[in-house]
C-alpha cells in the first residue's frame, strides 16, 4: 500500500473511533464523519481506488473500482 494511502486510511479509521466513543454508535456513512465535524473531509482515495465501510463494524478498507462497463 502507498504510505500516504496508510494514512489517509488511518486518519479515517481514527475519526470513526472518536465518532463511536462520543456517539455511542458508528457512523452509518463516512460522510457523516464531515457533516458532523470529525473530519475536515474525506481524503482521496489512490487513483482506480475507492474506500469502503461498514457501519456494522466500523471497519475501514480499500478496494479496486470496478472497471465501468462499455457504453452502449
Amino acid at each position: 500500500d502507498h504510505p500516504c494511502f496508510l494514512q489517509h486510511r488511518q486518519t479515517i479509521n481514527q475519526a470513526v473511533q472518536l465518532f463511536y466513543a462520543q456517539e455511542d454508535r458508528f457512523p452509518k456513512t463516512l460522510k457523516e464523519l464531515v457533516d458532523q465535524r470529525y473530519l475536515p473531509q474525506l481524503p482521496e482515495a489512490p487513483a482506480g481506488m475507492r474506500f469502503v465501510y461498514n457501519p456494522q463494524t466500523g471497519q475501514v478498507g480499500v478496494v479496486r473500482e470496478a472497471a465501468s462497463p462499455p457504453a452502449r
